[in-house]
């Protein structure tokens, strides 16, 4: 049964011991919110980030053309910005595979993170937060709306679900 954590047992200590292919054991403060990428909670948690980047993919070109302004494409953009700022905190706890083996150390699954994805994601929110605020404060001019096309780097990010999907039907 795959409850979305890692398989456990319990050691001498009585606290859980995370095995994952009998590689790596990981004990400390934050072993319950270690997340395996293929796991059931990580691939929900990873639903509304493929309808948000679909959402982008259609809204990016559609936003040339001079839309009204809409409480629905208010609330979505809120929703997005709102989203990747919880997923940029959430992919620090979600394991990841060096050489067959599941690395589940917190540790080192944060510092994997802050070496691969961390910076293109930061950036990304970062411009999220801006059109965000501008868009409520009324300046969401059209060279702001230019900017949204920067956003279509998350499209890469996509990619890396992709797999993360394909991992979870292989197993």
């Amino acid at each position: 049964q795959d409850d979305g954590f890692l398989a456990s047992s319990r050691g001498k200590d009585g606290c859980m011991n995370y095995v994952t292919h009998g590689t790596q054991r990981y004990s400390g403060r934050f072993r319950n919110l270690m997340v395996a990428p293929a796991s059931w909670k990580n691939m929900l948690w990873q639903i509304p980030g493929g309808l948000l980047i679909t959402y982008d993919l259609v809204m990016i070109p559609v936003q040339n053309f001079d839309l009204p302004d809409s409480t629905f494409f208010d609330v979505v953009n809120w929703i997005a910005v709102l989203y990747w700022s919880l997923d940029l905190v959430h992919a620090f706890f979600v394991c990841y595979e060096d050489m067959g083996r599941l690395v589940t150390d917190p540790s080192q699954v944060a510092l994997n993170y802050i070496q691969t994805w961390f910076v293109p994601d930061c950036f990304i929110l970062v411009i999220d937060w801006v059109l965000a605020v501008a868009g409520q404060s009324g300046m969401g001019s059209r060279s702001w709306r230019s900017a949204k096309v920067i956003k279509a780097l998350r499209v890469f990010r996509g990619l890396k679900a992709v797999q993360t999907f394909r991992d979870f039907t292989d197993r």
